[in-house]
């Protein structure tokens, strides 16, 4: 089993992470920092580090030099998060990601990389999904308060001009939201926004059956009271653009 090292200070970003690995049949080990990693990678193989440029007791960058020069993860690819990316020449095994890269394309990419087959796994991939099509006639809070209602659990996969959003739903609540860079409230708050803005944006939500124990989460409202929050927040921003034309 191909093993995924973590070190993301998100805990609920890593935690979803993990949980994908997990679902693709590879094994994700989250720690706590870069200091504790690196004890803990002097005694276990890896094929693979996930690292943010926030490494908890160092910078991402400290990090995986500090594995470049030890033997045992000389060769190990690390993807590290970084603003960074595309400005500096990272030459394999060291990778330059964006931060706000969609988390399931992370993982995706990361488990290509390391020749595990992740397509019959994660979600919604090759496939049109439950519900699907363009938000130019059903807004995405209205979506989203359907599937709520009907109590039901998956994911959703939002395409908003180039950028992909993502949410987590289980037995109707949504637990985990982001989107370019964004998470939880202020993640859902941005794609409805947008999705507003763009009527050719389009969804898919791919209803699964969820491992059992707590789901990664960055939201703890439930649904309806999540989306009034949020609405409220909305008509803020309506207002003020109202005021500034």
């Amino acid at each position: 089993m191909k093993q995924i090292f973590v070190v993301v200070p998100d805990p609920a970003r890593a935690a979803l992470i993990g949980w994908l690995v997990s679902a693709a049949g590879a094994h994700a080990h989250l720690s706590d920092g870069a200091l504790p990693a690196l004890t803990e990678l002097e005694r276990a193989e890896v094929d693979a580090v996930i690292c943010s440029e926030d490494a908890g007791d160092m910078t991402g960058e400290d990090f995986r030099n500090i594995l470049r020069y030890e033997p045992a993860t000389r060769l190990t690819p690390v993807y590290l998060l970084t603003p960074q990316a595309g400005q500096q020449r990272a030459e394999a095994p060291n990778y330059d990601v964006e931060p706000s890269i969609n988390t399931l394309d992370l993982v995706q990419m990361v488990l290509a990389q390391v020749g595990v087959d992740a397509a019959p796994h994660l979600p919604c991939d090759g496939t049109p999904g439950d519900l699907h099509g363009e938000m130019d006639e059903v807004g995405l809070a209205e979506l989203i308060s359907w599937v709520a209602e009907m109590e039901l659990s998956g994911h959703w996969l939002i395409e908003i001009q180039g950028h992909r959003g993502y949410l987590l739903m289980q037995r109707g609540d949504v637990t985990y939201a982001e989107f370019s860079g964004y998470g939880g409230h202020a993640a859902l708050l941005e794609l409805l926004d947008q999705a507003e803005q763009d009527p050719h944006s389009r969804f898919r939500f791919c209803r699964a059956e969820l491992p059992e124990g707590p789901a990664p989460r960055n939201i703890e409202e439930r649904t309806e009271r999540l989306l009034m929050e949020v609405t409220v927040d909305l008509d803020h921003r309506h207002a003020e653009r109202a005021a500034s034309d």
